[in-house]
């Protein structure tokens, strides 16, 4: 887990006349993401002095590559970045961690000379031996960029989930890339701008991260399980798909299913994932939250490490005194597992300024709720205890239809096909077994599959707080897409590579980076997704219950309260409470803030005056956006 940063220059000096420099001060920015080392390599620039490492003079390609470092496996200096193959036809930087790289290296030695114990020599060795095909055996996350010496051209790629991070800025000039926006940013000595089309859906829609699209003019996204490859003076890029979901073999209940025990086979799946993803040779622990997804973690971790277990520890955001406090689920499941365990408060009255500051500035672009702030503190404390690997339950809602926005489907989906008797069933037991109410389920399935309806009821309370100017840049075919009546499978594949999993998974990595904590998603390994996307639905909702075939399988190994809980556990925060506190600051900067007219400054003050609608998510994400402009110094085009 790391941090890179890099360039590509069309032509000498389009860029930076001191290539040097600039490489510097973009890896300065992300020193957080690899505090344990750094290293830079050029291609095509004389060199500074003679003791200048890793600096190539070759004529006419203008190449830098940059790496900050966080050791996490072979600690030795062989691991160190860019990296170069034993032919010296490759070199690479490299950001994540491919979780079978021991199998993979066993397989290549016959055909590869390996020199290191790290998992980057074996991308190296992959690539000279089966070329941009190794993306597909990889079971990780990653993002790299690796140049390639002999063709003379760059092959970008980001993993399938898209778990670690890839940005880039394409211009007549030249390719900047990085882990983070402010990596762009800093390559184009600029602060940037806002891009109005993804922040007014955001504002509306509660959407980011769904496309290349970021929320700044000058920074594009590479997708998840997306690949290019770019050559001097290519001025667009045009990227790969070398996975897809639509790649995973469909199932329904069949006779051929019905040979194989689907819940032995999860067990197996998950067992397989977490023992992968336990392989480190640093500290190691994990998020819990109390809920099924993390405890699910927890529970293998200890069951795999057996008298290690004792070292292993797991961290609960605690909020005592609020109603919806997890620790003590937590607490249980620790317990039940075997390993230790410890909490990370929320932070004071009077530290809350400070550290909403330092929240934006990690973030480096608006979130959704002040949630993140459960999950920043839980790094911390991570970071505090010497722990640099984080497992975490994220993705198992995505992968087994745990939200009940989409399980819901499910029952209505019965209602539309005309089988009458199914629906009634599934509705009394969703009433039953869900965390949601009848009412609010059918609500809820009307408006999220009528495009003109859901915008019309989103777009009347956005415009409370933002002008029609930044609402209207809305494009159509979002909004028609993400509310459309599709299948209860396509609307969990929009949950999983679009509209919701993507955005969070930008938020872990931010908040686990900004304290050199590696994070890791065992519920999202190729094994855990290739095998959750080709169950029939009916083993992951069943009987009103979402992520049936989960809770099933681990009965007997976790608590039944925390097996068959209704109430869905992830970090749960006070939002208001902390609002109330952050009141003061937040009406000072809406009042100070420089935004054309966007933002409807009045009803904004007149909220936070009467301190009402704080948990209103449309007001938060006008704050979120506002804070994110004034902390990072983002302006309007129109500003400019």
């Amino acid at each position: 887990m790391c941090g890179i940063a890099g360039f590509l220059e069309f032509d000498k000096s389009s860029l930076t006349s001191d290539p040097y420099n600039l490489i510097d001060k973009m890896l300065s920015v992300i020193i957080h993401r690899g505090p344990d080392d750094h290293g830079k390599l050029m291609h095509g620039y004389e060199e500074k002095n003679n003791n200048e490492e890793n600096s190539l003079n070759v004529t006419d390609k203008y190449v830098v590559l940059g790496h900050r470092r966080l050791s996490i496996i072979d600690l030795t200096k062989n691991g160190s970045q860019p990296m170069v193959s034993r032919s010296g036809k490759l070199e690479l930087i490299y950001n994540g961690e491919i979780y079978n790289y021991l199998e993979l290296k066993k397989e290549l030695e016959p055909l590869y000379s390996f020199q290191t114990d790290s998992d980057t020599e074996v991308i190296l060795a992959a690539y000279e031996n089966w070329g941009i095909n190794m993306l597909s055996r990889f079971d990780g996350m990653f993002a790299f960029a690796l140049w390639d010496n002999e063709n003379q051209e760059l092959i970008c790629a980001r993993d399938s989930m898209g778990i670690k991070p890839f940005y880039y800025n394409l211009s007549d000039k030249g390719f900047i890339f990085g882990s983070e926006p402010r990596v762009i940013l800093e390559g184009l000595n600029t602060n940037g701008t806002v891009d109005e089309e993804h922040t007014a859906e955001f504002l509306t829609l509660g959407l980011s991260d769904f496309d290349e699209g970021t929320f700044y003019n000058e920074v594009k996204q590479l997708q998840g399980g997306h690949y290019f490859v770019l050559k001097h003076h290519d001025k667009e890029i045009k990227s790969n798909r070398f996975w897809s979901p639509t790649k995973v073999k469909k199932a329904d209940d069949s006779n051929e299913l019905r040979m194989v025990d689907l819940y032995d086979a999860y067990l197996k799946t998950i067992e397989l994932s977490v023992k992968r993803q336990l392989r480190s040779d640093v500290p190691i622990g994990t998020s819990l939250s109390g809920g099924v997804d993390s405890s699910v973690i927890a529970y293998w971790s200890g069951n795999l490490l057996k008298e290690k277990a004792r070292d292993y520890t797991a961290i609960t955001f605690s909020t005592p005194g609020f109603a919806l406090d997890e620790s003590q689920s937590a607490k249980k499941v620790a317990e039940a597992c075997g390993i230790n365990w410890e909490t990370a408060t929320e932070p004071g009255f009077s530290d809350f300024p400070q550290l909403f500051k330092h929240l934006i500035t990690t973030m480096g672009e608006p979130f959704t709720s002040l949630s993140v702030l459960a999950q920043y503190k839980v790094m911390q404390r991570a970071s505090q205890l010497g722990i640099k690997v984080m497992l975490d339950g994220q993705g198992g809602d995505e992968m087994y239809l745990g939200y009940s926005r989409v399980a819901q489907n499910v029952i209505f989906s019965n209602l539309r096909k005309g089988k009458l008797i199914s629906f009634l069933k599934g509705i009394t037991l969703f009433k039953r077994n869900s965390s949601i109410s009848i009412v609010k389920a059918i609500i809820l399935n009307i408006v999220y599959n009528s495009p003109v309806l859901a915008h019309w009821l989103k777009h009347r309370r956005s415009s409370k707080y933002t002008s029609n100017k930044l609402l209207s840049k809305i494009r159509p075919t979002l909004v028609s897409d993400y509310f459309s009546n599709k299948s209860v499978e396509n609307k969990q594949l929009d949950e999983l590579e679009k509209y919701c999993l993507p955005r969070l998974l930008r938020y872990a990595d931010r908040n686990s980076m900004a304290f050199g904590v590696e994070s890791r998603v065992p519920h999202l390994s190729s094994l855990s997704r290739d095998f959750a996307l080709q169950l029939p639905i009916n083993y992951r909702v069943k009987d009103g219950w979402t992520k049936y075939i989960v809770r099933r399988s681990m009965v007997g190994k976790l608590p039944q309260e925390i097996l068959w809980d209704k109430q869905k556990k992830g970090f749960d925060i006070p939002q208001s409470k902390w609002l109330n506190i952050l009141n003061d600051d937040m009406k000072a900067m809406v009042i100070n803030m420089n935004d054309s007219g966007i933002f409807k400054k009045d009803r904004i003050l007149e909220a936070l005056d009467k301190r009402v609608g704080l948990d209103d998510p449309y007001l938060w994400r006008v704050l979120s956006v506002i804070a994110w402009m004034k902390y990072m110094n983002v302006a309007f085009k129109s500003n400019e």
